[in-house]
């Protein structure tokens, strides 16, 4: 794979490589063989890590002559129908990804009114009027630090695993919209 400015570039040895994830060789000519990973695969991963704003052209390179090439519309309607398919799993992803955050989130406000409720019952003078200040202090502190630590989960869901599902999406929605062309190698 390289980059020329919005233009990707895949080689492979078969149509089939595209999809599946070959056998790692470490040896072999091919990047992706020598990874182990699925050239497509492969080449979204590399355009998540150069952060392509657009691709134009996806240009895939088989060692056939051009008479054993399959019809560009088969490969092409291949890739598109293996790209609708990752839309839908990250779709699924995220519905599901909502569901969860949104349950995590609420017992996450549920744990921090039950905490700052304490903080509020111990920092009363009135209630356990005999508890040394400083235990008061550290209860109270205590408490306050662990109703706050409870939403570090939610906020890193968002920020992180939500974050990253959205690029991923865009990048199979750019993908869909790219021109593809299939070319010999020989």
């Amino acid at each position: 794979m390289k980059k020329t400015k919005q233009n990707l570039t895949v080689n492979i040895s078969s149509i089939k490589d595209l999809f599946v994830a070959p056998t790692q060789d470490p040896f072999s000519q091919y990047e992706y063989i020598q990874t182990g990973e699925a050239a497509l695969e492969r080449a979204i991963r590399y355009i998540n890590i150069e952060k392509y704003k657009h691709i134009l052209n996806l240009s895939i390179y088989l060692p056939l002559s051009p008479a054993k090439l399959p019809p560009v519309t088969e490969i092409r309607n291949m890739i598109h129908y293996y790209l609708n398919l990752q839309l839908k799993e990250i779709a699924e992803k995220l519905m599901l990804f909502k569901r969860n955050t949104v349950r995590i989130f609420r017992n996450a406000v549920i744990f921090l009114l039950l905490c700052m409720s304490i903080v509020t019952l111990i920092g009363m003078e009135s209630f356990l009027p005999n508890l040394p200040p400083l235990v008061r202090t550290v209860l109270v502190e205590g408490f306050t630090v662990i109703g706050w630590v409870v939403f570090w989960r939610p906020i890193e869901l968002f920020l992180n695993e939500w974050t990253s599902l959205t690029i991923e999406k865009n990048i199979y929605k750019q993908l869909l919209k790219t021109n593809i062309k299939i070319y010999s190698s020989e």
